[in-house]
Protein backbone atom coordinates (compact mmCIF):
# COMPACT_ATOMS: atom_id res chain seq x y z
CA UNK A 1 0.00 0.00 0.00
CA UNK A 2 1.67 3.72 -0.95
CA UNK A 3 2.29 5.64 1.78
CA UNK A 4 2.32 9.35 1.62
CA UNK A 5 4.00 12.51 3.67
CA UNK A 6 3.15 15.83 3.63
CA UNK A 7 5.76 18.37 4.37
CA UNK A 8 4.71 21.65 5.72
CA UNK A 9 6.41 24.69 6.02
CA UNK A 10 7.17 28.73 5.68
CA UNK A 11 10.57 29.44 5.43
CA UNK A 12 12.57 27.57 2.16
CA UNK A 13 16.07 27.42 1.85
CA UNK A 14 18.24 25.58 -0.48
CA UNK A 15 19.71 23.30 2.19
CA UNK A 16 16.37 22.47 3.79
CA UNK A 17 14.88 21.80 0.22
CA UNK A 18 17.73 20.05 -0.88
CA UNK A 19 17.18 17.61 3.11
CA UNK A 20 13.70 17.47 1.99
CA UNK A 21 14.09 16.20 -1.44
CA UNK A 22 16.93 13.39 -0.42
CA UNK A 23 14.96 12.34 2.25
CA UNK A 24 11.68 11.50 -0.16
CA UNK A 25 14.50 9.42 -2.32
CA UNK A 26 15.68 7.93 0.71
CA UNK A 27 11.63 6.82 1.77
CA UNK A 28 11.53 4.84 -1.43
CA UNK A 29 9.07 3.71 -4.37
CA UNK A 30 6.64 3.11 -2.13
CA UNK A 31 6.53 6.92 -0.55
CA UNK A 32 5.13 9.78 -2.26
CA UNK A 33 5.94 13.71 -0.82
CA UNK A 34 4.70 16.74 -0.84
CA UNK A 35 6.17 19.82 -0.05
CA UNK A 36 3.43 22.59 0.62
CA UNK A 37 4.85 25.83 1.66
CA UNK A 38 3.84 29.40 2.24
CA UNK A 39 6.08 31.87 1.05
CA UNK A 40 7.63 32.27 -2.50
CA UNK A 41 10.73 33.74 -1.86
CA UNK A 42 12.40 34.32 2.05
CA UNK A 43 12.57 38.11 2.40
CA UNK A 44 16.40 37.63 4.21
CA UNK A 45 17.91 36.31 1.30
CA UNK A 46 17.74 36.49 -2.99
CA UNK A 47 17.89 32.67 -2.85
CA UNK A 48 17.18 32.00 -6.58
CA UNK A 49 17.33 28.21 -6.48
CA UNK A 50 15.38 27.56 -4.27
CA UNK A 51 13.38 24.36 -6.13
CA UNK A 52 15.97 24.15 -8.94
CA UNK A 53 17.51 20.60 -8.97
CA UNK A 54 14.06 18.63 -7.11
CA UNK A 55 13.77 14.89 -8.08
CA UNK A 56 11.52 13.04 -5.87
CA UNK A 57 9.34 16.24 -3.76
CA UNK A 58 6.30 17.41 -4.92
CA UNK A 59 5.95 21.18 -4.32
CA UNK A 60 3.17 23.22 -3.94
CA UNK A 61 3.01 26.81 -2.93
CA UNK A 62 -0.21 27.38 -0.86
CA UNK A 63 -0.01 30.66 0.87
CA UNK A 64 -1.79 31.61 3.89
CA UNK A 65 -3.18 35.11 5.02
CA UNK A 66 -2.21 38.20 6.57
CA UNK A 67 -4.82 39.61 8.90
CA UNK A 68 -5.80 43.61 7.69
CA UNK A 69 -3.82 43.12 4.65
CA UNK A 70 -3.11 41.50 1.52
CA UNK A 71 -1.10 38.70 1.64
CA UNK A 72 2.16 39.12 -0.23
CA UNK A 73 3.76 36.18 -1.41
CA UNK A 74 7.50 37.26 -0.44
CA UNK A 75 6.36 37.70 3.37
CA UNK A 76 5.82 34.73 5.27
CA UNK A 77 2.12 34.55 5.85
CA UNK A 78 0.67 35.21 9.75
CA UNK A 79 -2.00 32.62 9.19
CA UNK A 80 -2.90 29.55 7.53
CA UNK A 81 -5.51 29.30 5.22
CA UNK A 82 -7.96 26.83 3.85
CA UNK A 83 -6.39 26.18 0.61
CA UNK A 84 -3.54 24.37 3.18
CA UNK A 85 -6.36 22.36 4.42
CA UNK A 86 -7.81 21.64 1.42
CA UNK A 87 -4.05 20.37 0.11
CA UNK A 88 -3.55 18.64 2.75
CA UNK A 89 -6.92 16.86 2.38
CA UNK A 90 -6.10 16.31 -1.02
CA UNK A 91 -2.57 14.74 -0.49
CA UNK A 92 -3.99 12.50 2.60
CA UNK A 93 -1.12 11.73 4.15
CA UNK A 94 -0.02 9.06 6.16
CA UNK A 95 2.81 11.43 7.94
CA UNK A 96 2.69 14.79 8.39
CA UNK A 97 6.41 17.02 9.15
CA UNK A 98 6.06 20.20 10.01
CA UNK A 99 8.73 23.02 10.28
CA UNK A 100 8.70 24.97 13.35
CA UNK A 101 5.54 25.97 15.35
CA UNK A 102 4.41 28.91 13.25
CA UNK A 103 1.14 29.55 13.33
CA UNK A 104 0.67 28.30 9.37
CA UNK A 105 2.33 25.09 10.91
CA UNK A 106 0.34 24.42 13.48
CA UNK A 107 -2.87 24.31 11.27
CA UNK A 108 -1.53 21.26 9.54
CA UNK A 109 -0.59 19.87 13.54
CA UNK A 110 -3.78 20.67 14.63
CA UNK A 111 -4.96 18.41 11.38
CA UNK A 112 -2.79 15.78 11.81
CA UNK A 113 -4.42 15.48 15.13
CA UNK A 114 -7.70 15.44 14.71
CA UNK A 115 -7.47 12.57 11.53
CA UNK A 116 -5.45 10.88 13.84
CA UNK A 117 -2.22 11.40 11.78
CA UNK A 118 1.48 10.87 13.23
CA UNK A 119 2.97 14.93 13.24
CA UNK A 120 6.68 15.49 13.48
CA UNK A 121 7.93 18.38 14.14
CA UNK A 122 11.35 19.57 12.41
CA UNK A 123 13.10 22.40 14.56
CA UNK A 124 16.54 24.20 15.66
CA UNK A 125 14.85 24.76 19.01
CA UNK A 126 14.82 22.83 22.47
CA UNK A 127 15.59 22.85 26.03
CA UNK A 128 19.58 23.95 26.12
CA UNK A 129 18.58 27.46 23.93
CA UNK A 130 19.84 30.48 25.26
CA UNK A 131 16.87 31.97 27.61
CA UNK A 132 17.75 35.55 26.58
CA UNK A 133 17.69 34.47 22.81
CA UNK A 134 14.41 32.45 23.06
CA UNK A 135 11.24 34.75 23.80
CA UNK A 136 9.24 33.12 26.31
CA UNK A 137 5.85 33.00 23.89
CA UNK A 138 8.27 30.95 21.54
CA UNK A 139 9.11 28.78 24.60
CA UNK A 140 5.53 28.17 25.34
CA UNK A 141 4.50 27.06 21.90
CA UNK A 142 7.22 24.95 21.94
CA UNK A 143 6.07 23.21 25.19
CA UNK A 144 2.00 23.40 24.51
CA UNK A 145 2.18 21.98 20.97
CA UNK A 146 5.33 19.60 22.19
CA UNK A 147 2.19 17.44 23.49
CA UNK A 148 0.10 16.62 20.44
CA UNK A 149 3.52 15.87 18.41
CA UNK A 150 4.55 12.10 17.85
CA UNK A 151 8.20 12.82 17.70
CA UNK A 152 11.41 15.48 16.55
CA UNK A 153 14.04 16.22 13.92
CA UNK A 154 16.27 18.20 15.55
CA UNK A 155 18.18 20.14 13.39
CA UNK A 156 20.19 21.68 16.32
CA UNK A 157 21.90 20.00 19.39
CA UNK A 158 19.58 22.43 21.58
CA UNK A 159 16.73 20.64 19.96
CA UNK A 160 18.36 17.48 21.03
CA UNK A 161 16.37 17.69 24.55
CA UNK A 162 12.74 19.35 24.20
CA UNK A 163 10.68 21.55 25.37
CA UNK A 164 8.61 19.31 26.02
CA UNK A 165 9.86 16.45 28.06
CA UNK A 166 6.42 14.08 26.61
CA UNK A 167 8.42 14.11 22.90
CA UNK A 168 10.58 10.60 23.33
CA UNK A 169 11.46 9.96 19.79
CA UNK A 170 13.96 12.63 18.75
CA UNK A 171 16.33 12.09 15.47
CA UNK A 172 18.93 14.61 15.02
CA UNK A 173 19.33 15.63 11.88
CA UNK A 174 21.42 18.97 11.77
CA UNK A 175 21.26 21.43 8.76
CA UNK A 176 23.42 20.53 6.23
CA UNK A 177 24.37 20.23 2.61
CA UNK A 178 25.67 17.94 0.25
CA UNK A 179 29.80 17.28 0.86
CA UNK A 180 29.61 16.66 -3.13
CA UNK A 181 28.82 19.41 -3.99
CA UNK A 182 31.17 21.81 -1.69
CA UNK A 183 34.33 19.40 -1.95
CA UNK A 184 37.33 21.02 -2.13
CA UNK A 185 38.63 21.59 -5.37
CA UNK A 186 42.20 22.86 -6.59
CA UNK A 187 42.37 26.34 -6.68
CA UNK A 188 44.89 29.48 -7.37
CA UNK A 189 46.73 30.07 -3.58
CA UNK A 190 45.88 33.07 -2.66
CA UNK A 191 49.16 35.72 -2.36
CA UNK A 192 48.00 36.00 1.60
CA UNK A 193 45.55 34.27 3.89
CA UNK A 194 41.85 34.60 3.40
CA UNK A 195 39.50 34.69 6.37
CA UNK A 196 36.11 34.22 5.36
CA UNK A 197 32.59 35.19 6.56
CA UNK A 198 29.82 34.22 4.90
CA UNK A 199 26.17 35.19 6.65
CA UNK A 200 24.25 38.60 7.05
CA UNK A 201 25.77 41.94 7.49
CA UNK A 202 23.73 42.34 10.96
CA UNK A 203 25.05 42.88 14.71
CA UNK A 204 23.93 39.60 15.51
CA UNK A 205 26.78 37.92 13.64
CA UNK A 206 29.18 39.42 15.97
CA UNK A 207 31.19 41.33 12.87
CA UNK A 208 32.23 44.34 14.66
CA UNK A 209 33.36 41.63 17.17
CA UNK A 210 35.56 40.45 14.84
CA UNK A 211 36.85 43.51 13.34
CA UNK A 212 38.08 44.25 16.74
CA UNK A 213 40.11 41.28 16.57
CA UNK A 214 40.95 41.53 12.94
CA UNK A 215 42.72 45.16 13.95
CA UNK A 216 44.83 43.41 16.85
CA UNK A 217 46.81 41.34 13.96
CA UNK A 218 46.59 44.03 11.86
CA UNK A 219 48.73 46.20 14.23
CA UNK A 220 51.20 43.13 14.83
CA UNK A 221 52.07 43.29 11.15
CA UNK A 222 50.49 40.02 9.98
CA UNK A 223 49.25 39.67 6.80
CA UNK A 224 45.77 38.42 5.57
CA UNK A 225 42.62 39.62 3.90
CA UNK A 226 38.71 39.42 4.98
CA UNK A 227 36.26 38.60 2.55
CA UNK A 228 32.62 39.36 3.94
CA UNK A 229 29.72 37.25 1.77
CA UNK A 230 26.00 38.59 2.97
CA UNK A 231 23.56 40.96 2.00
CA UNK A 232 22.32 43.54 4.97
CA UNK A 233 23.88 46.93 6.68
CA UNK A 234 27.19 47.38 4.16
CA UNK A 235 27.61 51.12 5.87
CA UNK A 236 27.64 49.87 9.46
CA UNK A 237 29.90 46.74 8.35
CA UNK A 238 32.48 48.56 6.86
CA UNK A 239 32.79 50.93 9.15
CA UNK A 240 33.88 48.89 11.87
CA UNK A 241 36.61 47.51 9.58
CA UNK A 242 37.67 51.15 8.85
CA UNK A 243 37.99 52.01 12.52
CA UNK A 244 40.14 48.32 13.04
CA UNK A 245 42.78 49.75 10.09
CA UNK A 246 41.23 47.31 7.59
CA UNK A 247 39.60 49.34 5.40
CA UNK A 248 42.42 47.80 2.75
CA UNK A 249 42.33 44.07 3.60
CA UNK A 250 38.57 43.88 3.84
CA UNK A 251 35.90 43.02 0.84
CA UNK A 252 32.23 42.95 1.21
CA UNK A 253 31.55 41.00 -1.97
CA UNK A 254 27.56 40.89 -1.53
CA UNK A 255 25.24 37.60 -1.64
CA UNK A 256 26.54 34.61 -3.56
CA UNK A 257 24.90 31.40 -3.90
CA UNK A 258 25.35 28.24 -5.80
CA UNK A 259 28.83 27.63 -7.85
CA UNK A 260 30.49 31.16 -7.11
CA UNK A 261 29.31 30.50 -3.13
CA UNK A 262 31.61 27.34 -3.50
CA UNK A 263 34.14 28.80 -4.99
CA UNK A 264 34.66 31.19 -2.52
CA UNK A 265 35.01 28.77 0.20
CA UNK A 266 37.64 26.86 -2.44
CA UNK A 267 39.61 30.04 -2.62
CA UNK A 268 39.26 30.60 1.46
CA UNK A 269 41.56 29.84 3.74
CA UNK A 270 39.99 29.90 7.32
CA UNK A 271 36.33 30.13 8.08
CA UNK A 272 34.98 32.51 11.08
CA UNK A 273 32.12 32.37 12.62
CA UNK A 274 31.88 35.01 15.40
CA UNK A 275 27.71 35.11 16.12
CA UNK A 276 26.65 36.41 18.79
CA UNK A 277 23.96 34.00 19.02
CA UNK A 278 22.72 30.90 16.09
CA UNK A 279 20.61 27.98 16.82
CA UNK A 280 22.65 26.65 14.48
CA UNK A 281 24.28 28.11 11.62
CA UNK A 282 24.50 25.83 8.34
CA UNK A 283 26.83 28.02 6.60
CA UNK A 284 29.81 25.89 9.13
CA UNK A 285 28.50 22.80 7.45
CA UNK A 286 29.51 24.33 3.89
CA UNK A 287 32.62 25.55 5.03
CA UNK A 288 33.58 22.22 6.98
CA UNK A 289 33.11 20.01 3.56
CA UNK A 290 34.95 22.50 1.64
CA UNK A 291 38.02 21.92 3.81
CA UNK A 292 38.68 24.84 6.10
CA UNK A 293 39.83 24.86 9.42
CA UNK A 294 36.69 26.67 11.99
CA UNK A 295 36.51 28.98 14.57
CA UNK A 296 33.14 29.07 15.44
CA UNK A 297 31.69 31.20 18.37
CA UNK A 298 29.85 29.08 21.32
CA UNK A 299 26.87 31.01 21.12
CA UNK A 300 26.52 28.89 17.27
CA UNK A 301 25.18 25.82 17.45
CA UNK A 302 26.67 24.45 14.78
CA UNK A 303 30.03 24.53 17.23
CA UNK A 304 28.64 21.53 19.07
CA UNK A 305 28.53 19.71 16.12
CA UNK A 306 31.36 20.49 13.23
CA UNK A 307 34.53 21.23 15.71
CA UNK A 308 36.37 19.05 17.33
CA UNK A 309 38.37 21.34 19.62
CA UNK A 310 42.35 21.45 18.34
CA UNK A 311 41.52 18.86 15.87
CA UNK A 312 39.97 20.72 12.86
CA UNK A 313 39.21 24.56 14.56
CA UNK A 314 38.67 26.36 17.72
CA UNK A 315 35.11 27.11 19.82
CA UNK A 316 35.64 31.05 20.97
CA UNK A 317 33.55 33.24 22.82
CA UNK A 318 33.44 36.20 20.38
CA UNK A 319 32.88 38.79 23.05
CA UNK A 320 36.26 37.95 24.01
CA UNK A 321 38.47 39.32 21.62
CA UNK A 322 41.86 38.65 22.54
CA UNK A 323 40.77 35.16 22.60
CA UNK A 324 39.47 35.31 18.94
CA UNK A 325 42.61 37.54 17.65
CA UNK A 326 44.80 34.22 19.30
CA UNK A 327 42.90 32.38 17.25
CA UNK A 328 43.16 33.85 13.95
CA UNK A 329 46.87 34.15 14.38
CA UNK A 330 47.67 30.86 14.78
CA UNK A 331 45.96 29.69 11.98
CA UNK A 332 47.02 32.77 9.78
CA UNK A 333 50.91 32.30 11.08
CA UNK A 334 50.75 28.39 10.13
CA UNK A 335 49.84 27.12 6.66
CA UNK A 336 50.62 23.41 7.38
CA UNK A 337 48.12 23.60 10.77
CA UNK A 338 45.32 24.99 8.43
CA UNK A 339 45.91 22.21 5.90
CA UNK A 340 45.67 19.20 8.66
CA UNK A 341 42.46 21.00 10.34
CA UNK A 342 41.36 21.33 7.00
CA UNK A 343 41.31 17.58 6.04
CA UNK A 344 39.76 17.18 9.31
CA UNK A 345 36.90 19.26 8.96
CA UNK A 346 36.13 17.42 5.89
CA UNK A 347 36.00 14.13 7.36
CA UNK A 348 33.65 15.71 9.89
CA UNK A 349 31.76 17.66 7.36
CA UNK A 350 31.12 13.97 5.44
CA UNK A 351 29.91 12.55 8.88
CA UNK A 352 27.09 15.09 9.16
CA UNK A 353 26.41 15.44 5.19
CA UNK A 354 22.94 15.90 3.83
CA UNK A 355 23.47 12.38 2.19
CA UNK A 356 23.37 11.05 5.94
CA UNK A 357 21.15 13.25 7.67
CA UNK A 358 18.32 12.85 5.41
CA UNK A 359 18.83 8.71 5.02
CA UNK A 360 18.38 8.84 8.98
CA UNK A 361 15.36 11.02 9.09
CA UNK A 362 13.54 8.90 6.21
CA UNK A 363 14.24 6.05 8.31
CA UNK A 364 12.81 7.74 11.17
CA UNK A 365 9.40 8.46 9.92
CA UNK A 366 9.10 5.30 8.10
CA UNK A 367 8.57 4.37 11.77
CA UNK A 368 5.81 5.86 12.26
CA UNK A 369 4.09 3.83 9.64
Amino acid sequence: MSKSLAIVSVPLAPYRVDFYDRMAGALGTGWSTHLIYGQATPPDHAWSDLLDGITFLTPWLEPGCRLGGHFRPDREPRWPSLALLRRLSAVNPSVILIAEYSAYCVAALLYGRMRGIPVIVQTELGAFCDRGQIPGNVRFMHWFFGCMVSGQLASAPAANVPFNSAIHRICQTPHAVSHAEYGPEPVESPERPVVLVVGSLIPRKGLDLLALACGRLVKKGIDFEVRLIGGGDVEWCARHFRDAGMADRVSLLGFFEGKELRDQYRRASIFVLASRFDTYGVVTHEAAVSGLPLIVSAHAGSSAVLVDEGVNGFVVYPERTDELAGRLELLLTDADLRKRMGTESRRIGIKWSVEETSASAARFIADFC
